[in-house]
This record gives C-alpha cells, structure tokens and sequence, in this order.
C-alpha cells in the first residue's frame, strides 16, 4: 500500500493495496469504490445500508479526536477499520444504527477488545480546519488513551469474487 509511517492512508492507496492483495491471494474483486460520509446523512446512510446488506466487504475511515474546548475537536489520527455486523437494540434485534467494527491495531484501546460495537449520532462538531457537521459521530465507544470522539469519514466497499 506504500504506507508510511505516522502517515495517513488515503482511500486510493487503500483500493490498490486491497487490489493486489485480492490478487496474490486467488481472488478478484467487484465494483471496489471509495465515498465520502456526511455531506448528505440520507443518502450516504442509504447507500451503506444498501452496500451492506448486498454482501459488500466494508472498510471505513475514522476520524480520532480530542476536545480542545467545548465543541472544538483536534483531529489526532485517522484510522481504517472493518465492519464485522450490526449491533442489537433493547429489544435483542439487530439494529443497522449499530456498527460493530473490528478494529485490532488502532492504538485505541477499547478495554481490550477488537470489536466494538458503536452507535451512529450525527454531529455538529468542528476539528481543525474540517467541519465534522452532519457526519456520523461513532457513539457510546469506552476506549482508555484518551480520544474523545471518532468520526466516520468514509466508507470503502467492494465484493470478493473466486
């Protein structure tokens, strides 16, 4: 993927990692395409949800934030994790504004656990020069290093094929 160290990934060093990846293992892929979350909350959770339940494979983008002062956030990291299913409601039912992600490597330390089950929130936070309004906050996370909030940023989707 040509990551560097203490670098973020961008999604078009993510798709050609993911390609050659798929490729040195036997595999292809299906319609691999990157979006931005949070411009337009509807449709871009229509489009998860579509992606989602037609059998996509799901990378997504996080934001990692710290509070400087009230409803001021300093970006501290961005990170990508994997979707691993949905959450349960109060009901025992699986409930779609339930994220569980698996997320091994992040540094975040959700008191030892790789998967997470996070709530989806909109928001009206700003952090450094981006504009966290209408994206999708990850809430009700318990992690230990100190990050405040996790934005959802971006979603990366395709399908396996043999």
């Amino acid at each position: 993927m040509k990551t560097v160290a203490n670098k973020l990934t961008p999604p078009g060093y993510m798709i050609r990692g993911i390609k050659r990846y798929v490729k040195d293992s036997g595999y292809g892929l299906e319609n691999i395409k990157y979006r931005k979350l949070g411009k337009r909350p509807n449709n871009d959770i229509g489009w998860l949800k579509e992606r989602l339940s037609s059998g996509y494979e799901i990378m997504f983008f996080l934001w990692i934030t710290k509070e400087v002062k009230p409803n001021v956030m300093k970006i501290t990291a961005g990170h990508w994790v994997s979707f691993a299913g949905y959450g349960k409601d109060e009901f025992g039912q699986l409930n779609p504004d339930f994220l569980i992600i698996h997320d091994p490597g992040s540094g975040l330390d959700y008191k030892k656990n790789d998967f997470v089950e996070l709530k989806l929130h909109s928001s009206d936070f700003k952090a450094d020069k981006q504009n966290f309004k209408n994206h999708y906050e990850l809430m009700d996370f318990d992690c230990t290093n100190g990050a405040d909030n996790i934005f959802l940023s971006g979603a990366l989707s395709f399908k396996l094929k043999k």
